[in-house]
């Protein structure tokens, strides 16, 4: 199973938190075997024009040399990461260009990644993506996502080579949606949260993958459940070498 810090804050945001360690280390003596890493993190900055994705191990305590995963000309904001259990790293990320608002991802490539590809059939406009390998194995991404009314949350999976239609996770309706996060439990299953607009304020809600679809969202009460993903500040940092620490991913795996 795989763990993650992470912390909701008041402005809705979310931003993933590590464990204290050193700055980056370019030293030929740490060699990367997938299996040696044990936290990626991922993390969108500004290249003095637009912002860019930038990604970085966690080796023997000591972070590698940060790598700019995109080259484009569009602001490329909210990356996530995860990694299948053959060692192969996706990265996915939102995407704002003259064409609008879309959501991108790239594949690890020896040492290196793939060029951006595009998620196909989003909605008009997809922001906020995040990403988890499925006990399937398949690659599964949730977005909030917008046709023309109000965001809803939605998700699409890889299957092999092809990515299936993006759809709804909740029921259709006309409040806001936004901020979805995707996680697997101790038991094996697929778990969406996300904030949704309920009774006049935004309220922390749940959806559960049945096998075949997501079942009726569910409201969470009590603030605990929605510490799966937990929060654990004053125990960890981002490194000092991402200066903007609201637009850092970590991944932390412990398999």
């Amino acid at each position: 199973m795989l763990s993650l810090l992470c912390k909701m804050l008041a402005s809705m945001s979310l931003f993933c938190l590590l464990w204290a360690g050193s700055g980056w280390t370019g030293e030929a003596d740490i060699t990367e075997t997938v299996w040696s890493v044990s936290r990626d993190l991922v993390w969108s900055a500004s290249d003095g024009v637009r912002r860019e994705v930038f990604f970085s191990s966690l080796i023997n305590e000591n972070w590698t040399e940060p790598f700019q995963i995109t080259y484009d000309n569009a602001d490329n904001l909210t990356p996530s990461i995860d990694r299948t259990s053959q060692g192969i790293r996706y990265v996915v990320w939102a995407a704002l260009d003259q064409t609008g608002h879309t959501i991108r991802y790239a594949v690890s490539e020896g040492s290196g990644w793939s060029e951006s590809r595009t998620i196909p059939e989003l909605p008009w406009t997809a922001t906020t993506p995040f990403i988890s390998v499925g006990p399937d194995g398949d690659i599964w991404v949730v977005f909030a996502g917008n046709n023309g009314d109000s965001d809803d949350i939605y998700y699409t999976r890889l299957a092999g080579t092809t990515w299936t239609k993006p759809e709804r996770v909740h029921a259709e309706n006309q409040v806001p949606d936004i901020q979805p996060y995707l996680e697997i439990d101790d038991t094996g299953r697929m778990l969406v949260t996300w904030e949704g607009y309920r009774e006049d304020q935004y309220r922390m809600l749940r959806s559960v993958w049945n096998g075949e679809g997501w079942e009726e969202e569910v409201l969470l009460e009590d603030q605990d459940d929605t510490e799966s993903i937990a929060d654990e500040s004053g125990t960890t940092e981002i490194p000092e070498f991402v200066e903007d620490r609201l637009h850092a991913f970590l991944r932390v795996y412990d398999r």
